[in-house]
């Protein structure tokens, strides 16, 4: 009776001991605990980890697109545009970069549909706003001439009383460095004359009606492309 009183006496305070640890087990882990701390600095660190690893693998360029439909000769405001990412390899130089901005006094030279994305060949930098007028020019001349290149424009009016109107004075320079918003896509097409067609350009607003004029006198324009720089070993004439 004694043995058994003692293994008893024993029993009760290890079954104390374990409830106590069982206990101690399913209590709430305190803010405090180093393996609750660790834990969410691991979670934070996979977080981070693997949004950089996202970033690494895209490729999407920032670039403008149009918001709406932008007519030749019209500066281009912020609101006309809209920011869009998409995936340009190489081509990623004939687009404006959107996260350098819109430079101030950007003029499209050509039309751009609502949607299209903007490239640099359709955007210029004009010292005087102006409107697109259509001119007359040979149609073998305007074939040699690109949307967005900038061209001197001269003109040959009309001698007064010339049979058949073939006679014309000396050129004359009327306008410089003006955009060329628009070009026939084809020979034949949007003629304005024998063997002309009509080609648009973007005309200063104080110029807009002097070209009209000579266009109703049915004057001879012709479009020299601006040169800016002459390729090395290229032979001149004297």
């Amino acid at each position: 009776m004694t043995t058994a009183r003692a293994g008893g006496s024993e029993s009760r305070p290890m079954a104390a001991q374990l409830a106590e640890r069982d206990a101690h087990r399913l209590r709430a882990p305190s803010w405090r605990d180093p393996r609750l701390i660790i834990g969410i600095l691991l979670v934070l660190g996979s977080v981070v980890a693997g949004a950089r690893l996202v970033n690494s693998f895209d490729d999407r360029a920032p670039v403008y697109a149009a918001a709406v439909a932008i007519r030749a000769g019209q500066v281009i405001q912020e609101h006309h545009l809209s920011r869009v990412g998409v995936v340009l390899g190489d081509r990623a130089e004939h687009y404006l970069d959107a996260g350098a901005g819109l430079p101030a006094g950007t003029v499209a030279v050509r039309e751009v549909r609502a949607g299209e994305l903007l490239p640099r060949s359709a955007i210029g930098r004009a010292t005087h706003p102006g409107k697109p007028v259509m001119v007359p020019v040979d149609q073998d001349a305007a074939r040699l001439i690109t949307v967005g290149e900038a061209v001197d424009v001269w003109v040959n009016t009309r001698r007064p009383g010339a049979a058949g109107g073939q006679a014309y004075g000396r050129p004359v320079k009327m306008l410089s460095q003006v955009a060329v918003s628009r070009v026939p896509e084809a020979a034949g097409r949007g003629g304005v004359g024998a063997g002309t067609v009509g080609v648009h350009i973007v005309v200063p607003d104080d110029q807009v009606e002097r070209v009209i004029e000579a266009v109703d006198q049915q004057a001879r324009f012709t479009l020299v492309p601006v040169v800016s720089a002459v390729p090395l070993g290229s032979g001149t004439t004297r």
